[in-house]
């Protein structure tokens, strides 16, 4: 009988307990969301400032609304320092409202961003230069411009954040460009050469099998932790009215970390096959196929990308890579700082991005053309000024 009854009691509890009324909301404080990656190749940087938001109904519907996470007000600076900590330079963001958005959730009629000409690629940052973003953001009041920044920023105290992150050193990648000529320059420091015969991802016979590697090589750079290299192969599309379209394909060969690094830089090893079949994945099943004349291709028209971003920028990303595992509770990661509220969202870090164009091998213009993956793909080789012919095999276009 007791055992009966204090098993009643659990039961009571138990529902008593569902019953108890709670706010899911908590009270509402302004997180401040900043998505700044600077880039030394460029000359503009684009940071996206804004808010957090917090409603009592569908989120989604919120997010669509401009105005739920824009600050009525913000002044916010770059400033650089270099390794003695010395201010060397200082920029105000300035508004810029951008249009033409892919849709999406979040509101795609508009988005603000802001943007500064510090660091670009005309300045030189050599060295362990660190850069200060400092945002005050006033909701609800619109700014009165003053003569001075620092002032401005000294005297509005309502809400401020801030961030603080370091450059990429330039790389270069060394080879397939293994020939240097000092003639041949990239953003005025990165020298880079040109193979006689091109890249190489197959021999100049259709009877031999696709067996061809080559290496991609390049150097450890300052501050860089993360490196993605994509091949992206520039073709164009004449459709049978004549009319003519630019258009590429990407293949992603991959990350490297620092720790993958060898003695004298790193290694990226390519089948050559692969190279044909991410042509023939690309293409095929595509809509238009019985609309294309033929497909051409510029005299130079493999490009490598290579992307090398920070620990900041690093730590981000592969703390929001896909979970596989059966935890799927992940931290976050930010290093926003909220000097109102504590800590913000989002990341201010940099990355370097640098690119080469180079030619293809006579073999892997053949194997383009007239190889047994890409053959039926109407690949031709449509210039006057270079042989059409290779190893008695007719690649030029009628």
């Amino acid at each position: 009988m007791r055992t009966y009854f204090f098993s009643l009691i659990l039961v009571v509890s138990f529902f008593s307990s569902c019953k108890t009324d709670f706010e899911i909301n908590a009270p509402y404080e302004i997180t401040p969301v900043v998505y700044g990656v600077l880039d030394q190749s460029l000359d503009t940087q684009y940071i996206k400032i804004n808010k957090a938001f917090l409603g009592s109904g569908n989120n989604i519907n919120y997010a669509a609304i401009n105005d739920c996470t824009l600050f009525d007000s913000v002044l916010a600076v770059i400033e650089a320092y270099d390794n003695s900590g010395v201010l060397v330079d200082i920029d105000t963001l300035k508004e810029k409202i951008v249009v033409g958005i892919d849709p999406g959730i979040f509101y795609d009629d508009s988005q603000k961003v802001y943007y500064s000409t510090i660091p670009n690629r005309s300045q030189d940052y050599s060295g362990n230069y660190e850069f200060h973003l400092k945002v005050k953001a006033i909701p609800h009041v619109k700014w009165v411009d003053t003569d001075s920044v620092l002032d401005t920023l000294a005297t509005h105290k309502l809400f401020s954040f801030n961030a603080i992150t370091s450059l990429i050193e330039d790389n270069y990648v060394a080879n397939p460009f293994n020939e240097y000529n000092n003639n041949d320059l990239f953003d005025g420091n990165w020298y880079y050469g040109i193979i006689t015969n091109g890249v190489s991802f197959a021999d100049n016979n259709l009877s031999t099998p696709l067996d061809d590697d080559f290496e991609i090589e390049w150097d450890e750079t300052e501050n860089g932790e993360r490196y993605e290299l994509v091949l992206r192969f520039h073709y164009i599309e004449q459709m049978t009215d004549l009319s003519t379209v630019s258009k590429y394909m990407d293949w992603n060969l991959g990350t490297k970390k620092t720790k993958d690094a060898l003695s004298d830089g790193f290694v990226k090893t390519v089948d050559g096959i692969r190279f044909y079949e991410m042509i023939s994945s690309n293409l095929d099943n595509y809509s238009l196929e019985s609309q294309v004349l033929k497909r051409t291709f510029p005299a130079k028209p493999v490009e490598f990308i290579l992307t090398v971003g920070n620990d900041i920028l690093d730590t981000y990303m592969e703390v929001n890579e896909p979970v596989s595992g059966i935890v799927t509770e992940r931290p976050i990661y930010t290093n926003i700082n909220n000097d109102s509220y504590g800590t913000g969202a989002g990341i201010f870090a940099s990355k370097y991005q640098c690119s080469r164009r180079v030619k293809m091998s006579d073999g892997s213009i053949l194997e383009l053309c007239s190889g047994l993956i890409t053959a039926q793909y109407k690949f031709c080789y449509d210039t006057t000024s270079a042989l059409q012919v290779i190893n008695g095999y007719d690649v030029g276009c009628d």
